[in-house]
């Protein structure tokens, strides 16, 4: 029983109510079969602390967790725009960064330089690392209560996104899933977006 506890262990700072733990109601309790009774607990939790770790639940598929996410009525959305390289599972379910084990990625909020952003991310393991793994997790409001207030002066007048596609980031081409330049110019127009292309016809902003 002990060891039970411990692999449901919730880890966070002192103080901290994020992430909320969930636990199935008896053992092998399948996760798109506890939804009728999750949906509710999960939309009021993440309203008023920001996330929920569901922990020990039975995901047989990565079509089962599709459902599961897309039973809370928003339509899970393409990476259309990414900005790191991941791969398309399937129907709006993606693989994570797909960096060097060695590499870390900071806190940030999912997708912000877009025009339109996920209202829901959900997290699921199918093989979890040998070592390490971890997907921190934080609250941006109360980051932004705490950040000093000469800071945030110096966001009031807004933030603006510049990213050059080359050797260095994502190809513009995987980024946009086109490899035609006039759709990539339609999407940018749509989302007023500034564009150039550059000498070598590989980069744009």
């Amino acid at each position: 029983m002990h060891e039970l506890l411990t692999k449901f262990e919730r880890r966070a700072p002192a103080g901290s109510e994020l992430p909320v733990l969930i636990t199935p109601q008896a053992a092998g309790e399948r996760l798109v079969d506890a939804w009728p009774r999750l949906s509710e607990l999960i939309e009021s939790n993440l309203a008023c602390v920001g996330g929920v770790l569901l922990r020990g639940f039975e995901v047989p598929s990565v079509e089962a967790f599709r459902g599961f996410a897309a039973a809370f009525g928003h339509p899970l959305l393409s990476y259309e725009f990414g900005s790191t390289p991941r791969s398309d599972v399937g129907g709006g379910v993606y693989t994570s960064t797909e960096y060097p084990a060695h590499q870390s990625i900071p806190l940030h909020n999912e997708q912000a330089y877009t025009r339109e952003w996920p209202m829901k991310i959900w997290f699921h393991c199918m093989t979890a690392a040998p070592e390490g793994g971890e997907t921190p997790i934080a609250d941006s409001r109360a980051i932004y209560r705490k950040m000093p207030e000469h800071i945030l002066r110096r966001f009031e007048p807004g933030v603006r996104y510049v990213r050059n596609y080359g050797d260095f980031d994502v190809p513009w081409e995987k980024v946009f899933n086109t490899d035609r330049r006039d759709e990539v110019e339609a999407y940018c127009r749509r989302n007023d977006i500034r564009f150039e292309w550059d000498a070598e016809g590989g980069a744009a902003h």
